[in-house]
């Protein structure tokens, strides 16, 4: 390595948008330089100047609301590997709904990895399907949601893609378990990716962080945010697969379960519980809708508990 080269070695270190500058992506014209669009050029930054400025600001962490389709793999395998390159000795945790889905991020991070110039690669010791190990002492691996990937690990960097279409009770537990400890961690990273899917616990970390309640930064893309994504797409997309189904999937609107009745209808599976603790989850979830419709649609909204 010249000169040169350790100067860009450097400066990439501490400038993401410089390091993007040498990454290549596969398109339709084959591995070519990776030009992002704005909103991921400055969703890159974010998450690059929250963790070098950790310190002062307290709020290191990041809660996305993506659309379908805009990229977010890419983005999250991009900086996965320019914070593994250049951070040492640091474990890396990639989750998903589905651990095909972390696997494939993990395919994109070797695969942007491969095609980067040697002066910027730090030596793999060893790679397999879920796991990375760097000669920095850095590693990445990989796990479907759920206690048992992170138990008994200290993870500083912790990447959690479709987040809002985890199983309700295995994600609650999660949450309750891990986030305590990961979230309030002034030397640890969480970034939480996710289509919206109703209002689960996803939905409650992303109000919090719009509120300033949480160590997270809230970002909702836009889905015309994305070159091409115009009226005239919308109303195609529209017509294909219903309004329902383009507000939560590419408009990224939380949605629930109000009928043109006015009435919230949730099923709940009673088997397992009391009638006591059935009604008090009713009163739960009542308050839970309140904090998403105006005050005349609350009063004149009834709730129902069907028992299975």
């Amino acid at each position: 390595m010249n000169i040169k080269q350790k100067n860009t070695f450097e400066t990439c270190s501490k400038n993401i948008s410089q390091f993007i500058k040498y990454v290549k992506i596969l398109t339709a014209e084959g591995y070519t330089n990776f030009r992002p669009y704005r909103f991921q050029r400055t969703l890159l930054r974010k998450f690059a100047d929250s963790w070098q400025n950790r310190e002062e600001t307290k709020r290191q962490n990041h809660i996305v609301i993506a659309p379908r389709q805009c990229g977010k793999t890419t983005i999250s395998a991009i900086y996965i590997l320019w914070y593994a390159l250049f951070n040492s000795d640091k474990c890396i945790a990639i989750l998903a709904n589905k651990e095909s889905i972390a696997e494939e991020i993990l395919n994109k991070v070797q695969e942007i990895y491969n095609r980067l110039p040697d002066f910027l690669k730090v030596n793999i010791k060893k790679a397999t399907y879920n796991r990375i190990d760097f000669e920095n002492g850095t590693y990445i691996f990989i796990g479907a949601y759920s206690r048992r990937p992170i138990c008994g690990k200290t993870v500083d960097l912790m990447v959690f893609d479709e987040m809002a279409f985890c199983d309700a009770r295995v994600l609650h537990d999660f949450v309750v378990s891990v986030f305590p400890v990961q979230a309030a961690h002034i030397n640890t990273q969480t970034i939480l990716l996710s289509t919206p899917n109703g209002y689960n616990d996803f939905y409650e970390i992303y109000q919090h962080a719009l509120e300033g309640k949480s160590s997270f930064i809230a970002t909702r893309i836009q889905y015309n945010e994305v070159p091409g994504r115009d009226e005239e797409w919308k109303n195609r997309m529209i017509r294909y697969y219903g309004q329902k189904f383009f507000d939560q999937e590419y408009d990224t609107q939380f949605l629930g379960s109000v009928d043109g009745n006015n009435k919230i209808a949730i099923t709940i599976d009673t088997r397992p519980m009391s009638h006591e603790k059935a009604k008090s989850l009713m009163a739960k979830l009542k308050k839970l809708y309140s904090k998403v419709l105006n005050k005349d649609e609350i009063e004149n909204i009834s709730y129902e508990i069907k028992y299975e």
